[in-house]
């Protein structure tokens, strides 16, 4: 703490003398320059010059404020992250869990939300992902929220959703009132099965930043039925057409740029072919009602926490007094390349026994597994791509940038019952690896699928508030498939929702298995043997 407080007054000092300046400047101000401390057991992208002219080094067009449905690569950083006490949540108030509407009816959502200083949108044409994350004088996110609707075969549909098919979305644009924002939904939904899900989002339409990897969860989803009638369906009903899932991404994108100059990776000075001439534009030449004006640059943002002297730089690390974050946002997948991710075990709906071992499998599209250390490495690389054009990552983190604005949601959540009356869905169960099935299986069922096709994870969060925790798991199974250990999972009696966070990416890496696989026993052994959540455990060995 002491030296993050000397950081802070040593960059006052220096911001005070050349403040203006910084911000029109195409040579990076040595204040700013991050340097991420080492570390023996990742290969994270590295920098020496915050990686300003980092979309010089791929073959792919800048994104200036635009929507670009098939890859883009954008320059502006992070910005600015909060402290732990703002980071926002939300909760469905209505509709309520598996609650059942009339068909055709209009309706309206609620949603109780905090720590964000909501009704803040840029033109989405023209200022998209094209501003830093920012605060308020309070230190809350300055953002909105969008609300999605999509279509499900069955309320314990396990396999991912099309993202590129949402039923319904809407942009909550107005202010939070009492703490809570709303959505029409004129001429109500087809009859159906419907998940529900919040996307909280910073003005310039990015998912926001967190300080801190192990958080509860921001977002939240509710499920619901649309009947013709309005009373609940018989249980194995189908209501409505079947509907496609997602299916993976074909697109082949080459990110080689054979034309680098190997200056840009060291040069202090901003290569005058990536500046995003759109983050000039604030948006307002045809204002909307309720728009804002975008914060703009004509340097793309490369000093930008200049602005805000009193805040350390990230560096890596995961500061919970709040920081500025200097890394650009990087690589922006084709928008058939818009990850998904469906629970598979436990499935929503289900009931388990208490104090009993159980395994939690995530079915994904479209992401290419790859993590690097989170105690040093934290936001301290752009987002990247594979060949595929699938992005780097993992669930936890960073969240993903997504080409589009309106799509369907990314993350997924379902509800469970642990108590003594469950139905024994579960034994003494392990961890398992392996492709998406349609039935829950103890024991090993494949081999670990690395390349971004459909494969399995595991992710949890108990009770919303331990999300941290559950990080061990998704590293044991995506990097341990054939390892002996095994990580069990125990629950005492109550209602449990059990969250997927996101697609977290930002710390990646290309490593090798074996590097992933030092990381996750050294992340083990130091942090996570055993943590209390109220008067639950859960305990992982």
């Amino acid at each position: 703490m002491e030296t993050l407080f000397w950081e802070s007054v040593s960059r006052k000092m220096q911001a005070n003398v050349n403040k203006t300046d910084s911000q029109t400047s195409l040579s990076l101000d040595p204040n700013v320059v991050t340097f991420v401390s080492s570390s023996t057991f990742d290969a994270s992208l590295i920098s020496l010059n915050n990686f300003i002219n980092f979309c010089a080094t791929v073959n792919l067009p800048i994104t200036n404020g635009k929507q670009i449905t098939s890859g883009s690569c954008k320059p502006a950083p992070m910005g600015l992250i909060g402290d732990t006490d703002h980071i926002p949540s939300v909760k469905f108030q209505f509709p309520s869990n598996r609650g059942t509407l009339e068909a055709n009816q209009a309706f309206t959502v609620v949603l109780v939300v905090k720590n964000l200083n909501s009704g803040n949108f840029v033109n989405a044409k023209e200022n998209y992902l094209a501003a830093p994350q920012q605060l308020d004088g309070e230190g809350a996110i300055i953002g909105y929220y969008g609300i999605v609707i999509e279509r499900m075969n069955s309320l314990d549909e396990t396999v991912p959703l099309d993202p590129l098919r949402p039923a319904f979305y809407n942009a909550a644009s107005g202010k939070a009132r009492n703490g809570q924002v709303t959505a029409d939904v004129r001429g109500g939904l087809p009859e159906g099965f419907y998940r529900l899900s919040s996307v909280t989002l910073t003005s310039n339409h990015k998912p926001i930043v967190a300080p801190v990897i192990q958080h509860g969860a921001i977002d939240d989803v509710v499920y619901l039925t649309v009947t013709e009638d309005g009373n609940r369906a018989p249980r194995n009903t189908t209501l409505g057409p079947l509907i496609s899932p997602a299916s993976e991404g074909s697109t082949s994108i080459n990110t080689t740029n054979l034309r680098v100059d190997i200056q840009d990776s060291i040069s202090m000075t901003l290569d005058p072919v990536i500046i995003a001439t759109g983050f000039s534009n604030d948006g307002q030449s045809e204002p909307t009602p309720g728009q804002a004006a975008s914060l703009t640059s004509s340097n793309n943002f490369i000093n930008f926490c200049l602005t805000r002297p009193d805040l350390p730089l990230t560096g890596g690390r995961q500061i919970t007094i709040g920081s500025c974050s200097t890394t650009p946002l990087g690589v922006i997948p084709p928008q058939d390349l818009i990850p998904s991710h469906k629970f598979q075990i436990p499935r929503n709906g289900d009931s388990l026994y208490p104090n009993t071992p159980f395994i939690i499998k995530l079915n994904f599209h479209n992401m290419k597994q790859a993590i690097t250390d989170p105690l040093t490495r934290y936001l301290s690389a752009p987002q990247q791509i594979d060949s595929g054009g699938r992005i780097l990552g993992y669930s936890r983190i960073v969240p993903i940038l997504l080409p589009v604005a309106e799509r369907g949601a990314v993350n997924d959540a379902v509800y469970f019952t642990v108590g003594d009356g469950a139905s024994g869905l579960t034994v003494v169960n392990t961890v398992t690896a392996g492709p998406p099935s349609g039935t829950s299986t103890g024991g090993r069922t494949g081999t670990n699928d690395d390349s971004g096709r459909s494969s399995t994870k595991i992710d949890a969060i108990v009770g919303g508030v331990s999300g941290g925790f559950a990080m061990i798991a998704i590293v044991a199974l995506l990097f341990f498939p054939s390892s002996t250990t095994a990580f069990k999972l125990f629950l005492g009696r109550g209602r449990i929702r059990v969250i997927q966070l996101g697609n977290l990416v930002g710390i990646i890496t290309h490593s090798s298995t074996h590097n992933r696989g030092r990381i996750a026993h050294q992340q083990d052994d130091r942090h996570y043997n055993d943590h209390a959540v109220g008067r639950r455990s859960i305990r992982l060995y």
